[in-house]
Parts: structure tokens; sequence; C-alpha cells
């Protein structure tokens, strides 16, 4: 059993909100409380026992050097020099002679 089932609904309400505040202080602390106070007590409990736990790693930097060329192999792009609408005569099987 949680310590936190002894505890009142404003003061479930409060904890909550004051966790939520260490990560965003954009909305004010009435909305949050507002917010909050909605819920049931086994939602807040649960909220806050759980607040704490390791989230998923997110590899932002692998994320915007984009796909790996090995990985995925050759692709074509208009903007890479590759044929596209700028460029047609460049695509496979085509020429110049094709558009003149």
């Amino acid at each position: 059993m949680s310590k936190l089932q002894n505890v009142s609904h404003k003061e479930l309400v409060l904890h909550a909100v004051l966790l939520l505040r260490s990560v965003n202080q954009l909305d004010s602390k009435e909305n949050q409380l507002a917010m909050y106070d909605k819920l049931s007590d086994a939602e807040l409990i649960d909220y806050i026992e759980h607040f704490h736990d390791p989230q998923p790693s997110f590899d932002y930097e692998s994320y915007m050097d984009g796909p790996d060329p090995e990985e995925f192999g050759r692709y074509t792009s208009c903007t890479a020099g590759d044929y596209g609408p700028s460029n047609p005569w460049d695509a496979p099987g085509m020429s110049i002679h094709d558009f003149i």
C-alpha cells in the first residue's frame, strides 16, 4: 500500500502540480490545478509515483544526421544532381535528344 493512499485529494493535486511545475512552467498554476483537480485519487497517485520513471532515450544527433547511406543504399533525389523536374534528361534511359 502506498503512503499516498492516506493523503487528501487536495494535497495530491498540489503534489502533482508541483511536480509538473518542475518541467512545465509555461501554463499557469491555476490552469494546472484545475486540470489535475479533475483526476481521481488513483490517477493522481499513479502520476506522482511514476513521475521520475526513466524515459526512453532519444538519440537526437543521429536523428539529425539523417539515414546512413550504407544502411539504406543509394537513393535518387532531384536536389542531389540526379534526374528530376529541372534535369529530366539524366533519368535512366533518357537523353537530351528525347526533349528536342
